[in-house]
């Protein structure tokens, strides 16, 4: 992995600014908590042979042209989580907004987060050592039909926000571009909740047939974003999910494993191959992760907590050819697959293991999670055609292999059917291992 899954909570937790990440509902606002922003798998789509790649519709930090930008935090919306805000804004219970959203069908909604630290020497909150100064969320929601995103548009984009305009706590901006069917533009200035410090944010949003894109820029030293921006941005935006549209993008996003519960963050880490930066990774980090993929194309990262400890790892590496994967496979070793720059101790191969997929390898690993603590667990390697899956496990005391082979065992079977929608159990050994330290769970990076 390119980094410990850890930063990838607190690295977006810990900003100032931190519980107005806002993916609630295409009106977009700022009160409500990080926590709620990304808790649950997607709900599997019934309208497509193959569900469409969200994930790689996105905009990543190269597409912005100021420098510094990482990713925070991303991944899959609830529905309920969409509706909060605007049901509350609305003076209406938020089952019934929910309810309403549902009826529109609503599939599901993919957020990623880009960070940029606010600048050297401004003014920063105590407590906060790396605040974000600007944050690009850019949002995906699919719906069933075009019929249904209209009237989804025409609810949270006219109706509640005729309503928090009465209430001054936004307004309309003109737009001076065309975006999709149809598209909106507003300007909302709030209030943090951890800080009660005052910021802005402009969210533009547009539908392109089933599909509400939206484009969020929020400033946190309480300067309005531009409109150049934004549309710029959108512009951007619709342009790759045409693509993605049009090609089908990696599709890695519907084919890693979905055990029952919550994913902690999703989203590609390499795309067209490139590696992707998080919030303030530094060139030592990103460069450990540009070993860590070889020459992979594409690389879809998904982590869990599996119960109390236990800590999940799914990545998913494409390459170009088969024979790219399979000499990439081949030339791992221990020292390869637990970069030096994190803190992987007794790395040895496991052998005698049944092959999963086309071939497969196993390797056992200890992980520091602090001084006093090591978890132990297990990572394993499966090759399906140009697609080679990384399947990984640790908890304290340790995690049993036979539990991590059942998790890999069901991956292999996603890449082979190319689809992994619905969640899958967590295999029972899993769910009974001794809880360790309450917090961090499994601080594991794959290198």
């Amino acid at each position: 992995m390119d980094s410990k899954h850890v930063p990838w909570i607190a690295r977006s937790l810990g900003q100032w600014g931190s519980v107005v990440m806002v993916v609630v509902g295409l009106i977009a606002s700022g009160g409500i908590p990080a926590a709620l922003a990304q808790d649950a798998s997607p709900i599997s789509s019934a309208t497509q042979d193959e569900p469409l790649d969200l994930p790689a519709m996105v905009l990543l930090p190269s597409d912005i042209d100021e420098p510094g930008f990482g990713v925070g935090q991303s991944g899959f919306e609830r529905i309920d989580a969409q509706g909060d805000f605007s049901a509350s804004l609305a003076g209406v219970p938020i089952d019934e907004l929910v309810d309403t959203l549902r009826d529109s069908g609503f599939v599901r909604r993919y957020n990623l987060h880009l960070d940029q630290r606010i600048p050297e020497g401004a003014a920063t909150p105590e407590g906060f050592s790396d605040p974000v100064g600007t944050r690009i969320v850019t949002s995906i929601t699919e719906y069933t039909s075009a019929d249904g995103a209209a009237a989804s548009f025409d609810l949270l984009e006219r109706q509640v926000e005729d309503l928090a305009q009465e209430q001054r706590a936004s307004r309309d901006v003109a737009l001076t571009t065309t975006f999709g069917e149809e598209a909106d533009l507003t300007r909302i200035s709030t209030f943090t909740t951890d800080t009660n410090l005052p910021y802005q944010f402009l969210n533009l949003t547009f539908r392109l047939d089933n599909l509400i894109a939206d484009v969020i820029i929020y400033d946190f030293s309480n300067q309005e974003p531009e409109v150049a921006m934004a549309e710029a941005l959108g512009k951007t935006l619709e342009e790759r999910i045409g693509e993605v549209l049009a090609s089908g993008g990696p599709g890695l996003s519907n084919q890693v494993i979905r055990p029952e519960g919550t994913a902690t963050s999703e989203a590609y880490v390499v795309r067209d191959g490139h590696p992707i930066p998080n919030y303030l990774d530094s060139a030592e980090t990103l460069a450990s992760v540009a070993r860590g993929m070889g020459n992979a194309t594409d690389v879809y990262s998904r982590e869990q907590p599996l119960g109390e400890f236990p800590f999940l790892v799914s990545r998913l590496h494409r390459f170009a050819t088969d024979e790219d994967a399979a000499a990439w496979l081949a030339a791992l070793t221990p020292s390869t697959v637990a970069d030096s720059a994190f803190p992987y101790v007794d790395v040895t191969e496991v052998t005698g293991q049944d092959t999963l997929g086309e071939e497969s390898r196993v390797f056992a690993y200890g992980f520091e999670l602090d001084a006093a603590t090591v978890a132990h667990g297990y990572m394993i390697f499966s090759r399906v055609g140009s697609v080679v899956a990384r399947t990984q496990v640790d908890s304290v005391p340790e995690t049993p292999l036979e539990a991590v082979l059942e998790l890999a065992e069901a991956q292999v079977r996603c890449l082979e059917t190319r689809s992994c929608q619905e969640p899958i159990p967590v295999p029972a050994e899993l769910s009974e291992t001794a809880t360790g330290p309450s917090a961090p769970p499994g601080a594991t990076p794959a290198a």
